[in-house]
């Protein structure tokens, strides 16, 4: 395993400890993924990286949350968010990464929301980007 693909697993870890032990997430799987996604570009891209991805996710979980809580989960409330998210990102210029992030950020939310919106999702990206 190379230098750099190490440093990745264990940003990815400590997001993943921090989420679950210090803020309490339970099932905190945006910090680790953030965490990864971020950090896989060259050294001077990192810091522009980190921030459209979080843009990016940031768009996807609203999409998600906003969707769930008016339509509840299923296939037509993914298929929804998903289009919601990606479109947001696109209107705003977004980076390639930053409308892959929406969508995935959006599918998420709504494939572990079980019908149910809430905060946790956004603090857990914040703590992988961070």
């Amino acid at each position: 395993m190379s230098d750099a693909a190490t440093f990745r697993l264990a940003a990815s870890v400590r997001a993943w400890v921090i989420a679950r032990r210090v803020v309490g997430n339970h099932e905190p799987f945006f910090a680790p993924i953030a965490a990864f996604v971020a950090l896989n570009a060259a050294r001077g891209e990192r810091g522009r990286n980190a921030v459209r991805l979080l843009f990016g996710v940031v768009i996807g979980i609203v999409a998600g949350e906003l969707t769930t809580a008016a339509l509840g989960g299923g296939y037509g409330s993914l298929a929804l968010a998903v289009f919601g998210a990606t479109a947001v990102a696109r209107a705003l210029g977004g980076a390639p990464i930053m409308i892959a992030q929406a969508a995935a950020g959006a599918i998420l939310t709504v494939a572990v929301a079980n019908g149910e919106a809430g905060t946790q999702r956004l603090v857990d990206a914040l703590i992988g980007v961070g």
